[in-house]
């Protein structure tokens, strides 16, 4: 992805604003972002429940995750 945006810029007979557009698609591309969201709550001092939420770009569905923690007494 670098790399086009790179080449873009170094191939443009002169920049102009056409160039600008053509390097602010590649910055644009839903392809390249991502985001996540954990929280973790404590239900006692030896149990937590763990909560996800993850999405990646273009991809419409969510990962969504849930993790129950419970330390084991020996």
């Amino acid at each position: 992805m670098i790399v086009n945006i790179k080449n873009e810029i170094c191939n443009a007979a002169e920049f102009n604003l056409s160039t600008v557009k053509d390097v602010a698609k590649h910055f644009i591309d839903k392809s390249l972002f991502s985001y996540g969201l954990t929280s973790q709550f404590a239900l006692s001092p030896s149990t937590s429940v763990l909560f996800g939420l993850e999405g990646h770009g273009e991809k419409e569905k969510r990962r969504k995750k849930v993790v129950f923690f419970q330390e084991v007494q020996t």
